[in-house]
This record gives C-alpha cells, structure tokens and sequence, in this order.
C-alpha cells in the first residue's frame, strides 16, 4: 500500500474511512489502470471475453504489477487474443503444461483453468449465470460457494 498504517496502532472507524477514501483516490484514477491487471477485462467487449480475462488475470495478480501485466499480455498472445473462441476451440490442449505463465502459475494451471470454464460455458453460457443458478449471491461464503 502507499501509505500504510502501522498493524500495531488502533484508530477509529474515521481514520480507516480517511485512509481508503486516501488509498481510493490514489488508484482510482486511469494512471493507475494503466499499469494494472484490472486494465485486461477493459480491453474486451463481449460478456464471455471479459469474464474469462478477468478470472485469468485475477489468478495471476500477484507479485510486481509491471510484471503480472507483461505474463497477462503473454497469457493474453497465447490465446491470440480471443480468449472465449481459444477456450471453447480447446486451444489450451496444445500447451506445453510445463510452460511458465507467472511465477508458479503455469500452462497446465492455464488449461486447468480453461477446461473447467469451458465446461460451465457449455452448461451456463456465463460466469453471471452459472453463479445465478448455483444461488451463489445467496450464501454466506459466495466465493466458497
């Protein structure tokens, strides 16, 4: 963070509210996106490609952001950048599986990826409505859901 707090001081609820409105301001804003993965579902326009760019690029989001978003663009290139057509055509499955993607993130991670998305595509036709019909925004733990 850019101004981080010191995890041993206690402050009230209006210090915290000031820190993220400080931390808010400083990332939202397009320089910021710029130089972020969150710049990767931007660039699409079809629900499928956003969706599937998103949860890749989410996978690998961690580390130094210049370097998540140079693996993102590579992991981007590998799918000739039509991520829904490279998943549904089953592209993954020519994959070297010990090819590196991110740090410990490889092709085999990718295809795993992929091949499960691919499959609630084919039942769902979207993330969105795979989680509507497994009641996700239902549960108390949505992401363990």
């Amino acid at each position: 963070m850019h101004n981080s707090i010191d995890r041993n001081m206690e402050f009230d609820i209006d210090d915290m509210r000031e820190f993220l409105e400080r931390e808010a301001a400083l990332i939202n804003r397009p320089e910021f996106i710029s130089d972020d993965p969150v710049q990767f579902p931007r660039r699409f326009e079809s629900l499928a490609d956003i969706e599937i760019v998103a949860l890749l690029s989410s996978a690998i989001a961690w580390g130094n952001r210049k370097m998540i978003c140079r693996d993102a663009d590579r992991m981007l290139a590998l799918m000739e950048h039509q991520p829904y057509k490279y998943m549904m055509e089953r592209g993954y499955e020519e994959l070297d599986p010990d090819m590196n993607i991110h740090r410990t993130f490889f092709a085999r991670n990718l295809s795993n990826f992929l091949s499960g998305m691919r499959g609630i595509y084919e039942r769902h036709g979207s993330l969105a409505d795979f989680a509507r019909a497994n009641r996700v925004g239902e549960d108390e733990a949505p992401a363990w859901r």
